[in-house]
């Protein structure tokens, strides 16, 4: 029966010294994921933020070529025939796209709800009286 405790002790320490190795290497592990999550998550902030300042230096430049482009044609030029960077689209001015939309002389007459006629007609009915 003694020997039987010894041999049940001796498993007990040895266990025990298993344990404490594995605790030991699970807080290393542990600690050694967090530097490297830290430095991970450094390492993608600092990517996006030079991804981000590249961006903006590009959008800088391309406002900088249109405003240059602005100065250049000030002098004659109305600010709808000025060519916007490229990738941007220039807004149609308001009085042009109000032109575009507004009938000619002959065609408001038609539609003002007078019948249509075009010059043969006009001239035929000038023949019968």
């Amino acid at each position: 029966m003694g020997a039987e405790v010894q041999e049940a002790e001796r498993r007990v320490h040895q266990s025990r010294l298993l344990f404490e190795d594995m605790g030991r290497l699970m807080r290393g592990e542990l600690e050694r994921f967090e530097r490297e999550k830290v430095e991970d998550f450094r390492m993608g902030v600092e990517t996006f933020l030079e991804s981000a300042v590249e961006a903006q230096k590009e959008l800088i430049e391309l406002w900088e070529t249109f405003l240059m482009q602005l100065d250049a044609d000030e002098e004659g030029a109305a600010f709808g025939s000025v060519a916007p960077p490229a990738g941007v689209q220039a807004a149609q001015p308001k009085a042009q796209a109000a032109n575009e939309e507004r009938p000619t002389t002959a065609d408001s007459e038609t539609t003002a709800g007078a019948p249509s006629m075009d010059q043969s007609t006009l001239v035929e009915e000038d023949d019968d009286q």
